[in-house]
């Protein structure tokens, strides 16, 4: 992702040993006054420690509908994690209130957070790398859409437990064919900038993994036409080709999710602090608020709660704009709506690598 050295100074500031901090402003469409009139608001309300010193357009040249600009901030001291907590707070209901349609999305962090070299990204893969709900579909498949769909709702806002939840929409779908869950995987679709994210991210040699509270029925083919290095998610159990209404153990849930992470920080050799962990759902709120950039991505309250970072409206790749600037070669085969269906697969991907074998890393 290239930058295209557009630079406006606003207010430079000479101060000495400042703590210096990174702002950026993402919204689709062209970017017109609302930017100025924002900026000018944040450095009015924010007080007199905070001073804007310098305003840069880092547009991918990809994908020109999406203006992102990157603001870099200078502080007197070091903030606090309750007046981060309370910019942040400014910062939402400043960009709320000077927009017309969705406002825009904001990232707000310490410069030595967000320049912070980053080597593993775990995505969670059901309404976060792709549209569905692989359960639901399988719920549609077998005539049983709604009383599924209604423990998934429940389950991802966190009001059910997810073990339980889980067995239950499982022991709905027994007798379910290896051909009917095949017909669920030609249904799936990529969520927009899904293809375009994994393919920068290994451009700048981070590894990626999904790690799902789905199946591996599904996650594996996913893993497998995106490029994904590691796939990890629950094991459905087959009697003479048909589904028995039971998962094999261990099953992964919000903790487990954790827990695979750390396993593979393990593998890599990295730490906690040098991952990415995205989903949308409450069983995603423990590998998420572990990360070093934890990421809620069109999330459950309940998700947002646990990461000050949020992509509420914009596709996935607007997760490249909280990234350090990094230019890669452009590649125009790798769309930001690439269809699954139509991507090559990569023989090599997922390692060979089961659940049980992670686990019993040290």
């Amino acid at each position: 992702f290239s930058f295209n050295n557009k630079m406006q100074f606003i207010h430079p500031y000479e101060g000495q040993g400042q703590y210096k901090l990174i702002l950026v402003w993402l919204k689709h469409g062209l970017v017109n006054d609302t930017l100025s009139a924002f900026l000018h608001i944040v450095s009015l309300e924010a007080g007199p420690s905070l001073h804007m010193t310098q305003l840069r357009d880092i547009t991918l040249p990809e994908d020109p509908s999406l203006s992102a600009y990157m603001v870099d901030i200078a502080s007197d001291r070091i903030l606090t994690e309750d007046e981060e907590k309370g910019i942040r707070t400014l910062l939402a209901r400043a960009a709320s209130s000077s927009e017309v349609g969705d406002p825009p999305e904001i990232y707000f962090a310490p410069a030595s957070q967000h320049e912070r070299p980053l080597r593993l990204a775990a995505f969670d893969m059901d309404s976060c790398i792709i549209k569905n709900e692989c359960i639901d579909e399988m719920g549609a498949e077998m005539g049983m859409m709604d009383a599924v769909a209604d423990i998934t709702r429940k389950a991802m806002a966190g009001l059910l437990d997810f073990d339980r939840a889980l067995a239950e929409r499982v022991a709905l779908l027994e007798t379910m064919s290896i051909a009917q869950l095949d017909s669920v995987w030609g249904r799936l679709e990529l969520n927009p900038g899904a293809a375009f994210l994994v393919h920068h991210l290994k451009k700048r040699n981070i590894k990626v993994a999904l790690v799902s509270g789905g199946f591996t029925h599904f996650t594996h083919r996913v893993a497998e036409r995106l490029g994904i290095d590691y796939a990890f998610s629950n094991t459905l159990e087959f009697d003479n080709g048909k589904l028995t209404g039971r998962v094999t153990q261990p099953i992964v849930n919000g903790q487990g999710k954790a827990t695979i992470v750390r396993k593979l920080c393990a593998r890599e050799g990295v730490s906690l602090d040098q991952t990415i962990a995205m989903g949308d759902g409450a069983n995603d709120r423990y590998m998420v608020s572990q990360a070093g950039l934890g990421v809620a991505y069109h999330g459950k309250e309940v998700l947002k709660a646990a990461t000050p970072f949020h992509i509420n409206a914009l596709p996935l790749h607007a997760l490249l704009y909280f990234l350090p600037i990094h230019p890669v070669d452009s590649d125009a085969t790798i769309s930001a709506n690439a269809s699954l269906h139509m991507l090559n697969s990569h023989p090599d991907c997922p390692v060979d690598l089961s659940l049980a074998q992670l686990l019993n890393t040290p």
